[in-house]
């Protein structure tokens, strides 16, 4: 199918508002300063907003549903407006994906912050250097980490959250007293057929806690004693 020819002239905007996670929707965090934020560029751009969808979903991937069908909303000549580019993606393979499936419905997409547009060939281009080198700072961070937790775990430090039964000490784990007492006690208790949810019934009942201090789960008793089985 041919491309649809990108308007030069914006006939409105559609709006899209991403968190990551549910809770910061429900909490309406983010949300509504995004929205503001877009609306008021709109307005300074004397563009009507035609539309807004709004997504809890993280970037890391196409798998947004909204963010689909905020693009299949889209009319020749109008504009998918985010507050930046984060917001609609962190991938440079799924930039051009997005950019493409836009291009096709004769439509373009501007970020507020970024100042980022793709109705121009120079505005095209400018996105995909900034997507590169966004994507190359991202995977020498994390290049960085690995070397060093690999460093960490050569030196014989501990890497991760503290299991139970154990204690921190400096960089090394060491035997914790307390903990580990809770740990034989639910070995105990499944040596002798309590199931996992009673084990997590009888220690908040005494008020014991877990290691970051909260309350006991069926959850949190599996791990604990399938770790222990493990290390067995």
């Amino acid at each position: 199918m041919a491309r649809k020819q990108v308007a030069e002239a914006r006939l409105g905007y559609v709006l899209y508002i991403r968190v990551s996670t549910n809770k910061q929707e429900r909490s309406g965090l983010g949300l509504q300063d995004q929205a503001t934020r877009c609306r008021l560029y709109a307005e300074a751009q004397g563009l009507p907003v035609v539309g807004q969808h709004v997504e809890a979903q993280s970037a890391k991937d196409m798998n947004r549903p909204v963010l689909l069908a905020a693009i299949e909303s889209l009319e020749p000549g109008q504009v998918l407006l985010a507050l930046n580019l984060g917001r609609i993606t962190r991938s440079v393979r799924d930039l051009d994906a997005i950019t493409e499936m836009i291009a096709d419905k004769g439509a373009a997409w501007e970020t507020v912050e970024d100042a980022f547009e793709t109705r121009t060939a120079m505005g095209r281009a400018m996105l995909r250097i900034v997507a590169v080198l966004s994507q190359l700072e991202r995977e020498q961070i994390g290049e960085r980490t690995s070397h060093a937790l690999r460093a960490k775990q050569d030196r014989g430090e501990h890497v991760g959250a503290v299991p139970t039964g154990y204690k921190r000490v400096g960089q090394l784990l060491a035997t914790d007293e307390g903990s580990a007492a809770v740990l034989d006690r639910i070995q105990s208790m499944r040596n002798s057929g309590a199931s996992y949810r009673k084990i997590a019934k009888t220690l908040n009942a005494e008020g014991i806690l877990t290691v970051r201090g909260g309350a006991w789960s069926e959850g949190t008793v599996w791990k604990v004693a399938s770790r222990q089985e493990g290390g067995d």
